[in-house]
């Protein structure tokens, strides 16, 4: 009867799941700050610079961080929801990627040019803008670009808002082509595809700032506050995916077996081969994992901290699984404690987090090809940020492309000559 009822509602259950947490988000913001304090820092939100890394949780507060990511998530649940689509894995990771990245460079106004420009070039293709919603969420990944433009230029009003808005356009509206063209190059091993070809737009806009002597300035800003009540959200999150698989199907451990099985290669959608039931589970699994490791490293949670928890488990639906993704996360460890790195400082968190871009290559070529690309992973993704001026959120989707690139066509050479033999 459980079973029946889920394949019969499967739909409506996951637009249920997935609007109760952006209400849970909203509902929290309120935990934390008064009104007065949370809509004064969704203020300082918007008008921020967001370039690699601006932590919500420290420019504002807590509260404001947690509204822009429930607003920015309740955006794009209508998206999806006013085209009807059924949400599937690239669909579910897309915006708890989108949602995590607003507690740290996203918020409600520099994520919607991007958008916008992507659903002007599905017209002017002629397609349903459906087949790019998934593209247009993961292209804010440039939104800081958005906001300096609007609020950090030299710019007079309304000039700079005009050149804000045609930024984004533009931006959304190049992504899809080159979205499409990228994953060839890395041949679908790293899951931030789009990280990779933001990488590369953003490193041309930088390259353009400078030439006319207006460089990026870095910012480094990161909340080191308590972080009790917002831990406890994150892990009710966490266990409420995995009581909702439990609610609307009995746990089969065969099937999640299965499911971990996978390579997670591009395109590896869970939900459509596994079921939503095993894909939010999987999802809640990841989250504990990262959980378990925070309290390991002894680190605290913080805006950026949440946004890559966030993006892993929205892969959980869409590529990653604890067999794929620990490998690779060994491996970035391995090597930032070779060099000597504090595993708790937060770019070493997202090191090992954001590695898991290249879970696919465990999947596929097994534990030791994980481990050998977590470390090429964490030695090459802090000199990559120079390249794109922070402008790209997504830079170990930009540094996971070329060690995805490097790694495949050496493996698979030795692959053949085996198989030749």
């Amino acid at each position: 009867m459980q079973t029946l009822f889920y394949k019969k509602n499967e739909k409506h259950i996951k637009y249920f799941i997935l609007f109760f947490y952006c209400i849970l988000l909203f509902s929290s913001a309120f935990m934390f700050n008064t009104p007065n304090q949370i809509f004064s820092g969704l203020k300082t939100i918007i008008e921020h610079p967001d370039v690699l890394i601006v932590d919500y949780f420290e420019v504002a507060n807590i509260g404001a961080a947690l509204l822009n990511s429930s607003i920015v998530m309740l955006i794009l649940l209508i998206i999806v929801k006013v085209q009807d689509i059924d949400p599937n894995g690239p669909v579910i990771s897309a915006i708890f990627t989108v949602t995590g990245f607003s507690m740290f460079g996203k918020n409600i106004i520099n994520v919607l040019a991007i958008i916008l420009g992507v659903f002007i070039y599905s017209k002017i293709k002629k397609e349903k803008f459906a087949k790019f919603t998934v593209i247009a969420f993961f292209s804010t990944a440039l939104s800081p670009l958005v906001t300096r433009v609007g609020f950090g230029s030299e710019l007079i009003f309304p000039f700079n808002y005009i050149f804000a808005a045609v930024s984004g356009l533009l931006v959304g509206f190049i992504m899809p082509p080159l979205a499409n063209s990228f994953v060839r190059f890395h041949q679908g091993y790293s899951l931030y595809n789009v990280g990779f070809t933001s990488g590369i737009i953003g490193m041309i806009i930088a390259s353009l700032f400078r030439i006319f002597d207006r460089p990026l300035e870095p910012i480094f800003v990161v909340y080191q506050g308590p972080d009790s009540k917002i831990k406890v959200l994150i892990y009710f999150i966490s266990i409420s995916m995995i009581a909702f698989k439990l609610i609307i199907t009995k746990l089969d451990i065969h099937r999640y077996k299965n499911l971990i099985k996978r390579s997670g290669r591009l395109v590896t959608d869970f939900i459509s081969l596994d079921g939503f039931d095993m894909a939010i589970f999987n999802m809640g699994i990841l989250g504990l994992i990262c959980l378990i490791y925070i309290e390991i490293i002894g680190a605290n949670l913080n805006g950026p901290t949440i946004a890559a928890i966030f993006t892993v488990m929205g892969f959980g639906s869409f590529g990653k699984h604890p067999k794929n993704v620990l490998p690779v996360m060994l491996g970035a460890i391995i090597i930032l404690k070779i060099t000597g790195s504090d595993l708790s400082d937060i770019n070493s968190i997202l090191t090992v987090f954001f590695s898991t871009t290249l879970a696919p290559l465990t999947g596929e070529f097994g534990f030791f090809v994980g481990l050998l690309a977590g470390g090429l992973h964490a030695a090459l993704v802090s000199n990559l940020s120079y390249l794109h001026a922070g402008l790209n959120l997504y830079n170990n989707g930009f540094s996971g492309g070329f060690i995805a690139a490097f790694l495949v066509p050496i493996i698979t050479s030795f692959r053949e000559d085996k198989f030749n033999e």
